[in-house]
């Protein structure tokens, strides 16, 4: 009989295609072998492997990549439109305990493959990934495994996501590698699952052991686990949670493995100093990890994490609230994780709701003050005027979709543009001979 569950991964694995994504079987070293999906410039049609003795030719191709980055551009819209893999940021998307990447990540690297280089690996144990020689199974292996693979396929720079198990391993990869990982965004996850945030999430679920959770073998046990990781109540035949089973939850014993070293590599856990920005993302309904264990994990975390949470979503918010968790990796990522790496010249001040822009001052080095005044009138590019309120808000959406400029005038009778400071600098130099001169920036908008 058909497996439902892999019946679907062909379409899955069409879709990716689409996206321009194909998979790589990555050798790490004999026997450990990590798949990959990553861009197509890094494969052919269908698909190869890359092995050790490649990652020299990788790295040479990520130091072309990087000084290509700093070509000067020809113009305004020619540096909006760079073309190639090196005019797009990294980002890697690491999966969680119960299904592997493309599964997990299925309704989220279709609106991140635009500005992104999108990697996305299967742990090891998970789909394709395996290992023969080692024995550790630590969240830390991991991490140097998703590490050893990127710098075969060159990158040398990238924002990490992790979901759950993932966000742990993603963890890990950021304290080990700074130099490796610029940003972090993690939903329903911990730094470190020390035995006491173990043994009191399992009192509250009511569920023996983590083992007994996260990896059932019965029908009920499966849907015990979507019941704790969902918000909504949503009914499956039974033979689709059969076939999940058998699907999904392969490797059962080095999987169990995985959970003790997750534990036993974390018996006299602290919380590291991470050097970078850390965006939690997470779902307000979350039963496995709840939005209070959030809020303690951001204050010990510091200054340099922030916390938004998602309403009416679990555990599994980036597939219960696919929209709302993609507008938070795409807002929050672009506004707190990366503003200081854009070297942005104002500061970043507005919400959801609202529009604030940055005064440029005659003979100041950035915008020092801010005008929360909102723009009366204006027009987009292709000169169509703007006179209302919603109108702009209109056309902010099409600014912060990379779809057109706008320019135009606020409430305090000051001339406004838009664009980031690293596209813009000769722009800005020619309106630093204005007085009062106001800028927008679509990023932050």
């Amino acid at each position: 009989m058909v497996n439902l569950i892999e019946a679907q991964k062909p379409l899955l694995t069409g879709m990716m295609r689409l996206a321009g994504l194909r998979p790589i079987d990555v050798e790490l070293e004999p026997g450990t072998t990590m798949h990959v999906w990553a861009p197509k410039h890094h494969a052919g049609k269908k698909g190869t492997t890359i092995s050790p003795h490649d990652a020299s030719a990788a790295a040479a191709a990520a130091g072309e990549d990087a000084a290509a980055t700093k070509k000067p551009s020809g113009g305004r819209r020619g540096s909006r439109r760079r073309k190639g893999p090196e005019a797009k940021p990294n980002v890697v998307l690491i999966h969680g305990f119960a299904a592997e990447g493309n599964v997990t990540f299925q309704f989220n690297f279709g609106v991140l493959v635009s500005r992104y280089n999108v990697y996305i690996p299967d742990l090891l144990f998970f789909g394709k990934s395996s290992t023969t020689d080692s024995a550790d199974r630590s969240p830390e292996f991991q991490a140097r495994c998703v590490a050893a693979a990127l710098a075969r396929l060159g990158v040398a720079r990238c924002d990490v996501v992790g979901f759950s198990y993932g966000g742990m391993v993603a963890f890990k990869l950021a304290e080990a590698r700074p130099d490796l990982v610029r940003s972090l965004a993690v939903s329903g996850s911990v730094v470190a699952m020390t035995d006491a945030v173990n043994r009191e999430t399992m009192e509250r679920l009511g569920a023996g052991s983590s083992a007994e959770l996260l990896m059932p073998e019965t029908l009920q046990g499966l849907k015990a686990l979507f019941s704790v990781s969902m918000y909504r109540k949503m009914w499956f035949p039974d033979r689709m949670y059969k076939d999940y089973l058998k699907a999904m939850f392969t490797n059962r014993k080095e999987r169990l493995e995985l959970l003790q070293g997750l534990l036993d590599s974390n018996m006299d856990a602290k919380i590291p100093a991470f050097q970078q920005k850390i965006m939690l993302i997470w779902g307000e309904e979350d039963k496995l990890f709840d939005i209070e264990l959030a809020k303690k994990m951001k204050e010990q975390l510091g200054e340099n994490c922030y916390l938004q949470g998602i309403p009416k979503a679990g555990h599994l918010l980036h597939l219960e609230r696919p929209c709302a968790y993609n507008r938070q990796l795409g807002r929050e990522e672009d506004n707190y994780l990366q503003a200081k790496q854009r070297q942005s010249g104002w500061p970043v001040n507005v919400g959801l709701n609202a529009m604030s822009f940055g005064v440029y001052s005659l003979g100041a080095g950035g915008c020092d003050d801010s005008s929360t005044g909102p723009p009366c009138t204006g027009w987009v590019e292709i000169m169509v005027p703007v006179f209302s309120r919603a109108a702009w808000r209109c056309s902010w959406g099409m600014v912060q979709n990379d779809l057109v400029h706008v320019w135009g005038l606020n409430h305090k009778l000051g001339y406004c543009t838009q664009g980031a400071n690293r596209y813009l600098r000769q722009e800005r130099r020619a309106l630093a001979s204005l007085h009062g001169v106001h800028v927008a920036d679509e990023l932050y908008v």
